[in-house]
């Protein structure tokens, strides 16, 4: 059984977030659908649930949705915020010092006042630390500044006493990465067994999490093969999705990734997914050279992304389709576009070591005359 978030309207046409247990996602599509919910979206799913799935520490379904919706926080943004939410105490505080202060002309009444003013978002600062700490990680990790992630893994281990945690095996998985990031395979293997063995971490999680770090360490055949062992276990719309992109981007396996992800339904994906699952279509018609769809869908991923591009990892994706919209342009003789899109994506490509795009964009390229 997993636990799937979505978003929909009931019969009163509010929109609410409910949190639906079952065996699969099409079946807590239908659970919703029978008692009448409409316009349902998914939102998260079992995969990133069990990131951060934590016996100790429970987020409601509404705090799910509110959180997947909005950007994620920084020092700045959260001291801006705390002010903003005690305004009105803050402006009393303000007052009631200058009162005080002018009455008694004593300096420690201008002191304790600031220190008053200063205690809630001093406080949220602290609170909110682990997740600006995530959040910074996994744009060190999207353009793959490796040693810069290991920075915010220990980090994040060694914030004290805090009720927002970061749940263990999602340290421990991210740690895996990182170490194979800066070359220290024997030790991300060693640190990928640990993540394994924990007793709520699930054999196909565990096989994706493998593939990500054979990703990362280039040995792309093994992570083609955990792939195939993720999806053997649990056929989930994702993990076909997943396995589409390894097969078209390290093999350019049309045929079976055709096949593949004609199996995805779109609805049943989370909708900050859903931009993928165009770009995956257009991926593909690409490299089946059918250039016209490979275009509309690649530019409609495109504008999905850029909306939304103060999710995680958007940037780098955005970057991914400018990349195969320069080659798509380029196959379409269209010169000054294809040259346009490349250099956009361009530095992303360097920094991430993406060779095989790289060469992909260059080949294209070097067609025009």
């Amino acid at each position: 059984m997993g636990t799937f978030i979505w978003s929909a309207k009931d019969e009163s046409g509010e929109t609410v977030a409910r949190e639906v247990t079952a065996v699969n996602v099409e079946e807590s599509r239908k659970i919703l659908l029978s008692l009448g919910y409409t316009d349902i979206k998914l939102i998260s799913e079992e995969i990133s649930n069990l990131a951060f799935e934590d016996k100790n520490f429970k987020i409601s379904p509404k705090d799910v949705v509110t959180y997947m919706g909005e950007p994620k926080p920084t020092f700045l943004e959260t001291f801006v915020d705390s002010i903003k939410e005690t305004q009105t105490f803050c402006i009393a505080v303000i007052i009631f010092t200058i009162i005080v202060y002018y009455r008694t002309r004593i300096i420690l009444t201008v002191v304790i006042g600031i220190a008053i003013l200063l205690i809630w978002p001093i406080f949220r600062l602290w609170l909110m630390q682990p997740l600006i700490c995530y959040k910074k990680l996994n744009k060190a990790k999207e353009w793959r500044r490796w040693r810069e992630v290991m920075y915010y893994v220990k980090k994040l281990e060694s914030i004290k006493f805090n009720p927002i945690k970061i749940p263990l095996k999602e340290i421990m998985r991210l740690r895996s990465q990182a170490l194979a990031g800066i070359g220290r395979m024997p030790e991300a293997m060693a640190e990928f067994e640990k993540f394994r063995d924990l007793p709520d971490v699930p054999e196909w999680v565990s096989k994706l999490a493998l593939a990500n770090i054979y990703d990362i360490n280039k040995d792309y055949d093994k992570a083609i093969e955990c792939g195939w062992e993720a999806l053997k276990d649990k056929q989930t719309p994702i993990i076909y999705m997943e396995l589409v992109i390894r097969l078209l981007k390290y093999r350019k396996e049309t045929v079976k990734s055709k096949e593949l992800f004609s199996k995805v339904d779109p609805n049943l994906l989370p909708s900050i997914i859903q931009p993928f699952y165009h770009g995956t279509r257009g991926i593909l018609a690409y490299m089946e050279n059918d250039y016209a769809l490979a275009k509309s869908k690649l530019e409609l991923s495109l504008g999905m992304m850029v909306k939304a591009r103060h999710q995680v990892f958007m940037d780098a994706n955005i970057c991914i389709a400018k990349a195969f919209l320069s080659c798509v342009y380029a196959k379409l003789g269209d010169i000054n576009k294809a040259k346009h899109f490349f250099l956009e994506a361009e530095k992303y490509l360097i920094a991430a070591d993406e060779t095989l795009l790289i060469n992909e964009c260059t080949q294209a390229l070097g067609l025009i005359k």
